[in-house]
């Protein structure tokens, strides 16, 4: 009875062991496959990034004998490098760069062929910072080259000394402070308790300008040591967001409330992409607000997309220049979606020559130019002073500069402002927070077109509207005085906030004489210029009134109530294409993009032709084959968007095309 019952354990011991084994092998045969298709994808990748280097100049547009990739920790850093027979030169902030035996093309080439490893290589494209350092000296302008021979930069001619003030704000040296109504943005906000991370050359630590803003540093390109800066770019933008206010020094930074997190990514202006990537990376995890990138080139990279997707859904607001090569093709990381693409402007309110231009672009903000409004060459330190931005330099100092890199940091420092001041917004989490800082940023931009030739670029920055400053400075001596008032109350109108509209047919009729000027009764929910150009804020009701001055006296001669409605767009839509007819073109029902409003929109499809708004039938027609993720916006009050009493504001859709 013993031996039979030795016998059946014996039985089941190898059962079981068959089994497990069996389970194995067939687990093993799973696990190649996944293997091989991960392989077989590494490699399709990398043709594809093979593919994109035929257009594009060896050692200038990328590195020729280094690539990088992705990997979680420094020990599969090293396993990847062993499969690639490279060396690894350096890992940091889930970044990995490789040094090759062999030119980058041959690698890619033999890689995809053979399939060697799931962990595709990409090369090391080179974005550029095109804004460059000049100063006014005896013999005309004088570049970031020419100056680099030479220990000190010239500054402009201002006597520092026993001043209480900030001198170079105080005389007019920073003219685009004027430009964006940064004094009364102001009154509001400076842009306390906002980090802005500045991925650039570095800065100068101890310039007196920025140590008390800098809240942090980091060098990427060698971790163990400081973020200072070497090229002075750097140090410039970092003055511009937040150059201190009130320390009797040099100028003042758009946002002088908020701190600096300086992010070193270059030494001279050319950037490694993986050094871009790992940056960002970096001040994302730094738990920054804003980061500014003021570079760029015409190639795109997957992994420099992901990483701007990362941190957009990580709630940073993302902002970069557009570019200094007075085109309209399409500079990344700025043309990215989600990331603010900046333009440049001149004091004289026309595009700069320089500036790029086109539909990636958002918005314009100063950014100077190196031309008068003459078209004449800037000689004199008068003429930078009119036109040039000005501020921080290397070794404590100060430089003008001109490029869409300053007029992005002109925006990253706004968008500091809002979130200071605007808790809501500031409360949002996720990819929200920084779409909300976009839809401000833009929908509170002046309705002027700046234009250069054929180079047009419509909207720039105004602060004041955006933090919603009093921009009135008319004198408001006897306000109370209700002598000889008489109202005329007229029909409600409804308006959406964003539609900046003007209102003075409101008042047809009313009789006045002399000086006239209009005042909204509350300022929150909508304000009006003296010109009677009305912006409304958010929904609620509130009486603007139209005021006459004579006699010194301000007298109260009509009124007008208005009702502000919030549109509400639905944000995120899903179209299942599986759902739609493959035969031909699908209409559907835009209604079902907007709710809580009875007011119907004016659709403007962001497309490349998935999307199409038949303004007779009034439907949107989709594409069979779509694919992807594409934009509509909502714009209320005019079918015509060149309107100056329609809407401004673009209410954004995003659709996903679900397969």
């Amino acid at each position: 009875m013993r031996r039979e019952r030795t016998k059946k354990i014996t039985a089941l011991v190898i059962a079981l062991s068959m089994s497990v084994s069996l389970e194995g092998t067939i687990f093993a045969a799973e696990s190649r496959e996944v293997l091989d298709a991960r392989k077989a994808d590494a490699a399709e990748q990398m043709q594809e990034a093979l593919n994109t280097l035929d257009d594009l100049e060896k050692g200038r547009d990328y590195d020729v004998d280094q690539a990088f990739f992705i990997a979680g920790s420094e020990e599969e850093a090293a396993r990847v490098a062993d499969e690639y027979n490279a060396e690894l030169v350096k890992y940091n902030d889930g970044v990995a760069v490789l040094a090759l035996d062999e030119d980058i093309q041959t690698v890619l080439q033999r890689a995809s062929e053979e399939e060697i490893s799931e962990t595709p290589l990409y090369p090391e494209l080179i974005r550029e910072i095109d804004d460059d350092i000049v100063s006014i000296t005896d013999s005309g302008i004088e570049s970031k080259d020419e100056k680099q021979e030479k220990s000190e930069r010239d500054e402009p001619d201002v006597a520092i000394q026993g001043q209480t003030e900030d001198p170079y704000f105080k005389y007019g040296y920073q003219w685009f402070h004027n430009s964006v109504y940064n004094g009364f943005a102001w009154d509001v906000t400076e842009g306390d308790g906002v980090t802005v991370a500045v991925l650039d050359t570095g800065a100068d630590l101890d310039h007196d300008d920025l140590k008390n803003r800098i809240v942090g540093s980091y060098n990427v390109l060698d971790p163990k040591s400081d973020a200072e800066d070497k090229d002075g770019h750097g140090s410039h933008i970092a003055g511009l967001i937040a150059a201190e206010k009130g320390n009797a020094y040099g100028g003042i930074g758009i946002a002088p409330g908020a701190g600096l997190y300086i992010v070193k990514i270059t030494e001279n202006g050319s950037i490694r992409l993986s050094d871009e990537i790992a940056g960002i990376n970096h001040a994302v995890e730094a738990g920054v607000d804003v980061i500014n990138m003021s570079f760029g080139s015409t190639q795109k990279s997957k992994l420099e997309k992901k990483a701007i997707e990362n941190a957009l859904e990580a709630g940073v607001v993302l902002v970069a220049s557009a570019g200094d090569e007075s085109g309209e093709e399409e500079i990344y990381p700025a043309a990215y979606d989600g990331v603010i693409s900046v333009a440049s402007y001149t004091s004289y309110e026309t595009l700069s020559s320089f500036s790029n231009y086109g539909d990636y672009v958002d918005i314009a903000a100063p950014g100077g130019d190196i031309y008068t409004s003459e078209q004449k060459l800037l000689e004199t330190q008068e003429e930078w002073k009119a036109n040039g931005i000005l501020s921080c330099d290397n070794k404590n100092g100060y430089s003008w500069m001109v490029g869409t890199g300053q007029a992005s940091a002109i925006v990253s420092a706004a968008a500091a402002l809002l979130l200071s001041t605007d808790e809501e917004i500031a409360g949002l989490e996720g990819e929200e927070r920084p779409e909300e800082v976009y839809d401000a940023i833009t929908g509170t931009a002046d309705e002027v077109e700046y234009v250069y030739g054929d180079h047009i670029v419509n909207g720039g920055l105004n602060n004041a509207e955006l933090v919603g400053a009093d921009m009135d400075d008319e004198d408001e001596d006897d306000e109370d005085d209700e002598e000889d008032e008489e109202d005329f109350w007229i029909n409600d109108s409804t308006l959406t906030p964003g539609q900046k509209i003007d209102i003075t047919y409101l008042f047809d009729g009313a009789g006045a004489s002399g000086t006239i000027r209009y005042r909204s009764m509350d300022n929150k929910i909508a304000k009006v210029s003296n010109k009677g150009i009305l912006s409304p804020k958010k929904p609620g009701e509130v009486q603007i009134n139209m005021e006459n001055k004579e006699s010194g006296k301000w007298t109260t001669v009509s009124s007008a109530n208005l009702t502000i409605e919030m549109p509400v767009v639905q944000k995120k839509y899903e179209i299942d294409m599986r759902s739609l007819s493959m035969n031909g073109v699908t209409e559907i029902n835009p209604d079902i993009f907007v709710t809580g409003t009875s007011r119907k929109p004016y659709w403007i499809p962001a497309n490349d032709f998935k999307l199409f708004w038949d303004e007779e039938t009034g439907k949107i027609e989709v594409d069979p084959w779509a694919r992807g993720t594409v934009k509509l916006y909502a714009v209320f009050g005019s079918c015509d968007i060149s309107d100056p009493e329609g809407t401004r504001k673009k209410y954004k859709v995003k659709i996903k095309f679900v397969w």
